[in-house]
């Protein structure tokens, strides 16, 4: 799973063409410098600011053709990525996620890695232009972390994102995912949408649906199990 998302990415040689009107960006996220704070290192994934800081820093003040334009490009740059307000923009996304303002501040090193999970995830949908690789990304996280993030995930797809996402977690899977595919031998076996991939899958298959199959029919979650057992959906 991990190989397709490295091939979207363009890191190993392949047969065809993959096609995209946008670039890919992948989870996780490598971050360069752990000892800055949660949110500079949020923003470095982001976009380049500090540099296009330090460039406008260095180049204020002076009047000479070449440094006028490469100031320019320079303030260009940070406002199409939203430089002046992108600090605000991360504390949404992050408290979206359940992460504390004071997290933020420390050293992304000293973070549980739940709260660099979330932190990336957070500084990654701030990314302009960009399709999503997600390689297991509810990794490190508590059931109750993992409906924070399947809600944000919602919201993301609501407002237009796109998500890749490949993982082991089948129950986070069926519960959150629009479409699910199956990847065996180097090659995509089956897709379709959760209710009928795990339904018709006797082995990779929910706990839910296993338990049911043969007695409610249909059910892939523990909430759809709960609901048709108790006359919710008659």
């Amino acid at each position: 799973k991990t190989t397709f998302l490295k091939l979207l990415m363009g890191e190993y040689e392949y047969r065809g063409q993959i096609r995209s009107s946008v670039g890919f960006e992948y989870f996780p996220y490598p971050v360069a410098h752990p000892e800055a704070s949660a949110m500079e290192a949020a923003k470095e994934v982001i976009a380049p600011f500090a540099h296009w800081e330090r460039e406008m820093g260095r180049l204020c003040g002076r009047t000479d053709e070449a440094s006028l334009a490469a100031y320019g490009e320079a303030m260009e740059q940070y406002l199409l990525h939203d430089g002046y307000i992108i600090e605000e923009a991360i504390r949404k996304e992050a408290s979206r996620l359940e992460v504390k303002e004071e997290a933020l501040g420390r050293p992304f090193g000293t973070l549980s890695c739940g709260e660099q999970t979330k932190v990336l995830l957070a500084a990654l949908f701030l990314k302009k232009n960009r399709f999503l690789l997600l390689d297991e990304p509810t990794k490190g996280l508590d059931p109750f972390a993992k409906e924070e993030l399947g809600a944000a995930f919602q919201e993301w797809t609501a407002q237009g994102k796109c998500l890749v996402l490949v993982t082991h977690d089948i129950e986070f899977s069926a519960r959150y995912a629009h479409r699910c595919a199956f990847l065996f031998d180097g090659g995509i076996v089956s897709q379709e949408a959760p209710d009928l991939f795990f339904t018709t899958n006797q082995f990779y298959t929910t706990a839910a649906c296993k338990m049911s199959r043969g007695i409610l029919d249909g059910a892939v979650t523990g909430e759809e199990v709960i609901r048709c057992a108790s006359g919710a959906d008659r």
